[in-house]
């Protein structure tokens, strides 16, 4: 197993991997994945923004990612996933303990993971030792069909 820095040409790949590992998460809670050519975009953006992208690879295939950021000395992990199929053979070990060691040499001292409700990766990531700080609540609500503001443009209106 190699882990390198993800390059553009793999964002298709490191897409596809992600949905595949956390399109059942996101169902479980009545959620949908996103598109994947959104997904693409935003990791060429994190990318393009020297935010740390990085892959695993097995048999020259993508196996597992990390995204994560640093901001206020401070390192977010925005995305962690791993191919279902290769869960098991502590590649995802191998990516936290490449994360932490980097985060010490950058002398980061606080890392927050931002985990989905339910997850495997909630317990996966208390055995690096992260706590339960916080718990995200969302609401989905309906929109009105028609604008709830409607605007009225009277520039050509005639003075009475």
């Amino acid at each position: 197993m190699e882990i390198r820095k993800a390059e553009k040409k793999d964002t298709a790949e490191i897409a596809k991997l992600v949905k595949k590992a956390m399109e059942p998460q996101y169902e479980a809670v009545g959620d949908k994945f996103m598109p994947l050519e959104d997904y693409e975009k935003a990791l060429r953006v994190a990318i393009d923004n020297l935010e740390f992208v990085l892959v695993a690879e097995e048999d020259n295939k993508i196996v597992a990612m990390i995204h994560y950021y640093y901001e206020d000395n401070e390192c977010f992990v925005q995305d962690f996933s791993i191919d279902p199929d290769y869960h098991g053979r502590k590649i995802g070990t191998a990516l936290i303990n490449f994360m932490l060691d980097q985060t010490k040499k950058d002398r980061i001292p606080k890392i927050t993971v931002f985990v989905p409700w339910g997850s495997p990766g909630i317990a996966f990531a208390k055995k690096f030792g992260f706590k339960e700080k916080s718990i995200e609540l969302r609401l989905k609500q309906e929109l009105p069909k028609e604008p709830a503001i409607t605007i009225v443009d009277t520039s050509n209106a005639e003075e009475e």
